[in-house]
């Protein structure tokens, strides 16, 4: 037996009853109010014609109408993944344009280009908030590295770089200034 104490009877079950007798109340006051409709409520109507044929209607119209919502639902979350997708593809397009114009920027200029982010957000951006974040995480090693080396606090919830991440791009780029001195 469930909770209800009929045998055989779901929470589900019980739900749509609730659900299209609801319906059903609102359709026999209407029907009672221009004089169609049987009298007396719709409890005392259970038994009847009336309420198996008004049942079978209401339950038909609630079930088309929830199934028609779940795919207005289905419609909406295509339509944003659809947009969210159509965005990351924009903005990675961005990023690689952004990439091309500064691959040859020397880290310096990578550092002055996070703070001029930073001022401009009033606050240490994340990397999805960077244009070239990608790049720049390459090329100082990852992104915690590039705001330790910028000087920049890292925003909440970052654990700051290891120190073999911060000497790993230390080594890298003593390797980088020995290679140009070599070349002059």
């Amino acid at each position: 037996m469930s909770k209800s104490g009929k045998p055989g009877r779901f929470r589900g079950d019980m739900w749509f009853q609730a659900q299209v007798e609801s319906r059903m109340r609102r359709s026999l006051k209407e029907q009672q109010a221009q004089g169609k409709g049987p009298k007396g409520s719709l409890g005392s109507l259970r038994k009847t014609d009336f309420y198996k044929r008004e049942f079978e209607h209401h339950a038909k119209l609630f079930k088309e109408e929830r199934k028609l919502a779940a795919e207005e639902r289905d419609i909406h979350k295509r339509e944003a993944a659809l947009k969210a997708k159509t965005e990351r593809e924009m903005l990675a397009e961005r990023d690689r344009e952004w990439v091309a114009a500064h691959e040859t920027d020397t880290d310096e200029e990578l550092l002055d280009y996070l703070h001029s982010c930073a001022e401009e957000l009033g606050y240490t951006p994340v990397r999805r908030e960077v244009l070239g974040s990608t790049y720049i995480s390459e090329r100082f090693g990852n992104w915690a590295v590039a705001l330790t080396i910028a000087e920049l606090p890292l925003p909440r919830g970052m654990k700051p770089p290891k120190q073999t991440a911060l000497n790993a791009y230390l080594k890298q780029r003593n390797r980088a200034a020995a290679a140009m001195a070599k070349e002059d």
